[in-house]
């Protein structure tokens, strides 16, 4: 398929292995997995195994016959023949499985507006020398979507009616994959405020989510500090592991910030209540022996069901894998203590409840900290930080 973007171009872009779609989302791990990596035995069923239905029987199935040898039948060596295949299920063409897209455009549009380019054909590399078969450059690029391709080069060649002032939040990531790569921020500002002013009139996301990756990297690359900071808290807040990617290149040291924040929160509240597990167990919590039986009793248990405690040697390790900050702190705010009483009156014990109550000690656990999940600022990389220019693949001359 070719593509004119300037006709008297003297350059071929031929765009490899185009690819149209994003990764998909993949499930969170449970909030069980810290236990499933720390405390089970080695036959104990992964997580994937779990999300996949694989259950017990089966995986102790699956030992026993990578335990026990292979038996072979002597009669019958010979491998089977491959299965024929009718004309719908045969491999198509090489061709349509990897198509190429070839993009015929002007150099010094590409060198104007792009340091990449402008580097590459100053490096004296094979790409900058006309080929001999049409006299053109050919340049190639891979794993593009070919529309979003061709939108930004239209920009750069200014063909400005051709360019869509609305975009769906997927191509503005796609977008911003091609922008990032080829250094093109500045040439692509207008349009970039325009198509993120116009999904930002939409409802922007509160979990989690496709969505919210996807909104983290276009901030990103494309400076908008408030969207950036609002992402990653949600982040911050919500995720059970590192940050899904999508394959989108997020830098390695904003996904390893947010887990680390998230890790971090984590770690001081199970050190929190396990400070308040071992006060109560040596009596220096609760006002009598009975009063601090009955809150060290309400406090393993709901600690138990919270996925915070295993038994009473373990507590969760780093990296905290299944556990959230939100799922975590909302799982301690719903701790209360049991109503009872220990006052004897003429009738037997009477309704006045007891005063010590397992809310007031653990509260000031998580009080407060849902300021410090406040989402990361772009200042604390640093600008030039987003922009180093990382040398491309090209073939020496």
């Amino acid at each position: 398929m070719a593509v004119e973007i300037d006709p008297e171009g003297d350059t071929l872009l031929r765009l490899k292995n185009p690819v149209t779609e994003l990764a998909d989302w993949i499930e969170e791990p449970e909030a069980r997995a810290w236990k499933i990596l720390y405390n089970a035995p080695d036959d104990y069923p992964t997580v994937e195994a779990e999300s996949s239905g694989a259950t017990q029987e089966s995986i102790n199935e699956q030992h026993t016959a990578h335990d026990s040898p292979p038996t072979i039948n002597n009669a019958d060596t010979e491998p089977p023949p491959p299965p024929e295949l009718n004309e719908e299920e045969a491999e198509p063409p090489i061709d349509e499985v990897e198509p190429e897209i070839h993009y015929r455009v002007s150099s010094g549009q590409l060198k104007n507006t792009s340091e990449y380019f402008r580097r590459m054909f100053k490096g004296g590399y094979r790409e900058t020398s006309p080929d001999a078969a049409d006299g053109l450059r050919h340049i190639e690029a891979f794993y593009w979507d070919p529309e979003a391709l061709l939108i930004l080069l239209n920009i750069i060649h200014a063909r400005n009616k051709l360019v869509p002032q609305v975009v769906t939040l997927e191509m503005l990531a796609k977008l911003a994959q091609i922008v990032d790569y080829y250094k093109l921020t500045d040439v692509v500002s207008i349009w970039s405020e325009m198509w993120i002013g116009e999904l930002k009139k939409r409802t922007m996301p509160t979990d989690y989510c496709w969505s919210s990756v996807l909104w983290t990297f276009i901030s990103w690359v494309f400076g908008d500090s408030d969207v950036f900071e609002k992402m990653t808290a949600v982040a911050l807040k919500q995720s059970r592991g590192k940050i899904q990617t999508f394959d989108l290149p997020i830098p390695q040291f904003i996904i390893d910030s947010i887990d680390e924040r998230r890790q971090d929160v984590i770690k001081a509240i199970i050190i929190g209540l396990h400070s308040l597990l071992a006060e109560l167990r040596d009596g220096k919590k609760g006002c009598s022996f009975t009063c601090g039986s009955m809150l060290l009793g309400s406090l393993m248990r709901y600690m138990h069901s919270n996925n915070l405690l295993s038994d009473l040697s373990s507590r969760p390790q780093s990296p905290f894998l299944g556990l959230s900050f939100e799922d975590t702190a909302n799982g301690i705010r719903s701790m209360v203590s049991p109503l009872w009483t220990d006052q004897l009156s003429y009738y037997g014990y009477d309704n006045t409840w007891h005063a010590c109550k397992l809310e007031d000690m653990v509260q000031p656990i998580v009080a407060g900290m849902d300021q410090s999940m406040k989402g990361l600022r772009l200042e604390e990389f640093g600008v030039s930080g987003r922009f180093t220019y990382v040398r491309p693949y090209f073939v020496e001359a």
